[in-house]
Parts: C-alpha cells; structure tokens; sequence
C-alpha cells in the first residue's frame, strides 16, 4: 500500500515548447541546474520528450523538453511536431518559449495560432532578451498576448549557441599559445637538464643514453 503524500508537497508538470533553437533546451538546463538535455546550434536536435526535475521547497516541478514546432514537410517532421503538441496537451503547465531575436515570425505566429486547443494554462517566455531593445521587447509581448491567452509574461536570458560557439573557438587558440609559449619558454631549460645529466654520468664513468645502445649492438659482434 502505497504512502499517503503530505497535504504540503506537490509534483507538477511544466512543458516547453517553441519554435527550433528557440532556446528550450538552454532553459532547462538552467532551470534544472544541470544539464539533462543536449544543446546544440543545429535545429531538430532534441525529437522526443526529454524530462527535467527541479525541488523547490516541497514542491517537485518536472520541465518536459519538447522537439521545436515548425511547418512539417516530412514523416519525420510531423512526428516531432505532433510528439511537441503532445507533451504540451499532458502538462500541468505549458511555457511558450519565444526567441525575442526573431520576434513574432512564421514559425511563432503558426504555434500562437495552435494554442488555441491547449486547454491548459499558459506562460509567455521571451529568451535572448540580452539581444533585443526594451522597446521591442515590449511589442513582442504585446503582439504574443493579443493572439493567445496568457496567464503571465516572464523575460529570460540565455546563452545564444552562436556566442557559446565562439567562445569555445577562442578558448582553444589561446590556450595553444600559452601552451606553446610555455613550451618554447621551458625548452631551454630542459635541454640543459639534459646535457649536465650526459656530461655527469661521463665524469662518473658512466655510459651516457645514447652509447649504450651502441654497446649493446656491437656486443654480439
């Protein structure tokens, strides 16, 4: 028999969904506090549920990453977008992720339209806010709320892959040169480490490295 559960501890479902490389992913990680969903600069990475959990005080929220929603032209398209709608639909929750870059294009404007079936209740979060005005922030969130019904409007920030991207570009570059600085810089010093350890095993009557292979080959002869 099962536990009963405290009357103060609840479990929700939250589902993401937005247009491909709206930030959904990234968000998640953050929310989350880890990573449990891959991110990526190319679109269509994730295409399938990816859940997410996250304590806070007695209440358990469960983010569930949802594959981007976009015109379908393939089999596989269609089973990404409607495995998307899906999630959404079986959420407690439902966080309609837009890309402040982009604003209200094609693709926003079609999962807008869409959430006209959604029962459940819904958010509006606009991503990469760093990227954008204030002002066109403003109209963005006005533009969303007119063509569906939002309970609230939340403003977020996120890395943009292209950014993360080029910074691990310039990370590299200047690691190589400091490793090769380091290098040229230690080289000196290590070949004369060298030469005194030759020149010692000499004055000891030692057979330098480089004679004894010569000793051992001619042995057998």
């Amino acid at each position: 028999m099962a536990e009963p559960t405290p009357a103060g501890r609840r479990c929700g479902f939250i589902a993401l969904i937005g247009a491909p490389n709206a930030g959904k992913s990234t968000l998640i990680n953050a929310l989350v506090g880890t990573k449990v969903t891959i991110v990526s600069h190319k679109v269509q990475t994730t295409r399938t549920l990816l859940r997410g959990i996250a304590i806070e005080g007695d209440a358990q929220l469960v983010f569930i990453d949802t594959p981007g929603i976009f015109a379908p032209k393939r089999r596989l398209d269609r089973a990404m977008v409607s495995t998307a709608w899906a999630g959404a639909h079986d959420a407690d929750l439902v966080g309609v992720l837009i890309d402040a870059k982009r604003g209200i294009d094609a693709e926003a404007g079609t999962m807008l339209d869409g959430l006209a079936t959604v029962a459940q209740r819904k958010v509006l979060l606009l991503n990469k806010i760093d990227l954008v005005e204030k002002p066109t922030l403003l109209t963005i969130t006005q533009q969303a709320n007119e063509r569906a019904d939002f309970a609230a409007s939340f403003m977020s920030i996120c890395v943009c892959t292209r950014n993360y991207r080029t910074s691990r570009r310039s990370r590299p570059r200047a690691g190589r040169s400091a490793r090769t600085a380091r290098s040229e810089s230690s080289r000196p010093s290590m070949l004369s480490a060298r030469a005194s350890a030759r020149s010692c095993s000499v004055k000891a009557g030692r057979p330098s490295r480089r004679s004894a292979p010569r000793l051992a080959a001619r042995s057998p002869r």
